[in-house]
């Protein structure tokens, strides 16, 4: 099976997420994503005959990430409405019909129509989509801003159920922006159960429910480490290390306004590689170097310490001889001068990082 990318990057990724989830539950047994440059592809066993719709229910949750995933939808700001979208939700997926109607849409590859009749995409499912689309008027593209985006029915529900399991959000502590993280597969693939479990919720959601005190770039790359940290666990050996991630799509929303009529703007959308970080997670010293770098960005969540975990953020993002040795500079400094201590390396651990620099 195959999801053709349509060109909404975080629509297209939790889509694919919640299809996995999908199909996870029916069959159950795992299902693994791989990303392939213009579409996403799922592996999963025969599909039974009989369609167990109890299983999707699971990833329903009301401990969920609801109040994220739904941010933006207008009708989510009333608590007594809160409850009867969700309910709208949960009883689509408790439909076999439905379920039935997922999996001959995507029977067949096919890029989703947008816009089209369904669902409002909203800007904490696609920050892309405040900007609206282009329409053909008399032969010339005519920029049409600030209307709402319209999607299929399947897809939006897909979409809705990939970023309550799999979205990473991280608020600031003055809740006025918020940080949205989803891993992008690898060519390797990836096992939706690994990442729903010893990924998710275990390693990253435990620890990363606020953005880190030196803002996004540092909290981006805490979500690498432990990202990393997470799928070497996987593994009885740092040799067996197969990269199953290769970058994290991320984008930001500020919140404008007070008030009634305070809102969320998208303000800034990356990806950020994993490239340098897979490769510390195949050397020797791989549990060592992550620990040690999980530890720097706990002890520098504080206020300070920014410098020491902007420096590191810096070099684990470009990583080279001139960011390692201002990164360097900055752990000794703060060894020498503050209160709280970061580890210091051992000699075989720092050679080991400048082997993949």
């Amino acid at each position: 099976m195959m999801i053709v990318k349509s060109g909404w990057p975080t629509f297209d990724l939790s889509r694919t997420y919640g299809f996995g989830i999908v199909l996870y539950s029916i069959t159950e047994s795992d299902v693994k994503i791989y990303d392939r440059n213009y579409y996403f592809q799922i592996e999963a066993p025969p599909l039974p005959t009989k369609i167990n719709v109890k299983g999707v229910s699971h990833f329903l949750g009301d401990d969920l990430n609801w109040r994220e995933t739904l941010l933006s939808a207008p009708r989510f700001k009333d608590k007594k409405k809160k409850m009867e979208y969700k309910v709208y939700i949960k009883n689509f997926f408790n439909t076999s019909r439905n379920i039935r109607g997922i999996l001959k849409k995507y029977s067949k590859p096919k890029a989703p129509e947008i816009p089209s009749k369904g669902e409002t995409l909203y800007i904490s499912l696609e920050p892309a989509a405040t900007k609206g689309t282009r329409d053909t008027i008399r032969l010339k593209k005519q920029y049409s801003e600030g209307e709402n985006i319209s999607v299929d029915t399947y897809d939006w529900m897909l979409s809705i159920l990939g970023h309550l399991n799999i979205t990473v959000w991280s608020w600031n502590r003055n809740f006025d922006s918020l940080l949205m993280a989803m891993p992008i597969p690898s060519p390797n693939g990836t096992n939706i159960s690994n990442l729903l479990s010893e990924i998710k919720k275990i390693i990253i959601e435990k620890k990363l429910r606020r953005m880190h005190i030196a803002g996004t770039a540092v909290t981006l790359s805490f979500i690498g480490v432990e990202l990393t940290k997470a799928v070497l666990n996987l593994f009885e050996s740092p040799f067996e290390y197969k990269p199953q991630f290769h970058s994290i799509l991320h984008n930001s929303l500020v919140f404008t306004g007070r008030g009634i009529t305070k809102r969320p703007k998208p303000s800034i959308f990356g990806i950020f590689s994993l490239e340098f970080l897979n490769k510390i997670g195949k050397s020797k010293k791989a549990n060592e170097i992550l620990g040690l770098w999980e530890d720097i960005f706990n002890k520098t969540n504080r206020p300070g310490y920014e410098d020491l975990a902007l420096c590191l953020s810096e070099f684990i993002t470009y990583p080279s001889r001139e960011t390692l040795d201002k990164y360097l500079r900055a752990h000794l400094r703060t060894f020498l001068n503050k209160d709280i201590k970061p580890k210091l390396y051992k000699i075989e651990v720092i050679k080991e990082v400048l082997k993949n620099v």
